[in-house]
């Protein structure tokens, strides 16, 4: 399912950013025009969100991914899966691509995480924000799976970067 996303996005990718007016680069995270030309996506994040009836976490066939000039993240593609086909649907998000991108890396620095980590955005629409959700693909890899990130400091009241348990 990964491959497939990833897939969309990459083929998707050059139509997005010729859809980026002229002028608004910065606006999609880019300093240039010329920065679309070394444009590439990275792994995607799926986005989950929380189940109404038991509170549990549920997949919503949406995924955010990534796409990085430098090795650094400037903006999301959207990819959704409707009626079994993947379809990118939207470019944006610039400001929370790169705080996402920033907490993973910060992460890794500190020891948090390791390419055992896969990392998924937990979308609470009612509450009005996200959180970062760590799955270990190694049974080794002990880490509390929520990581706080502005929008729920903001909303929630949780300090941004903080580590949250089940």
């Amino acid at each position: 399912t990964l491959e497939r996303v990833e897939q969309t996005a990459r083929q998707a990718l050059p139509t997005w950013l010729a859809r980026i007016p002229h002028g608004q680069e910065a606006r999609y995270g880019f300093d240039t025009r010329a920065a679309f030309s070394q444009a590439h996506i990275a792994t995607a994040l799926p986005v989950l969100t929380m189940n109404e009836e038991d509170s549990g976490l549920q997949a919503s066939r949406q995924w955010r991914v990534p796409v990085l000039v430098s090795g650094r993240a400037r903006v999301w593609l959207t990819v959704i899966r409707k009626n079994g086909e993947y379809r990118s649907v939207a470019i944006g998000a610039a400001q929370l691509a790169r705080e996402v991108d920033q907490v993973i890396r910060d992460d890794r620095r500190a020891g948090g995480s390791s390419t055992s980590i896969r990392w998924s955005l937990l979308r609470l629409y009612a509450q009005r924000c996200d959180l970062l959700y760590a799955h270990s693909t190694s049974p080794d890899t002990a880490t509390s799976p929520f990581k706080a990130l502005t929008s729920a400091s903001r909303e929630l009241g949780v300090p941004q970067g903080t580590r949250i348990s089940h």
